[in-house]
């Protein structure tokens, strides 16, 4: 159960958002973030991130590339992991 301030965070895969979120709402919650996922800028969004809550606080939506042209890691995706692995 979540409490009436709290959040729900969930990954999914990109085919399953819109019915995901249409469900979601249905059932009181609201749409705050979502977070796409792409391995590089060349492939499509493969997961999203998506934050829900009991209020409206406006929808924010951005993308994450983990993986330069080249292959690297990009510097937002290191900075994102950087307590967890030794190389970023």
């Amino acid at each position: 159960m979540l409490s009436a301030d709290g959040n729900f965070c969930c990954v999914l895969p990109e085919a399953n958002i819109k019915a995901f979120i249409l469900k979601a709402e249905s059932n009181g919650l609201i749409i705050n973030k979502i977070t796409n996922i792409q391995y590089n800028q060349k492939k499509p969004v493969s997961v999203s991130l998506l934050n829900f809550s009991r209020y409206q606080e406006g929808l924010d939506i951005n993308t994450l590339v983990l993986h330069n042209e080249q292959g690297q890691p990009t510097e937002e995706y290191k900075a994102l992991v950087a307590g967890f692995y030794l190389w970023a």
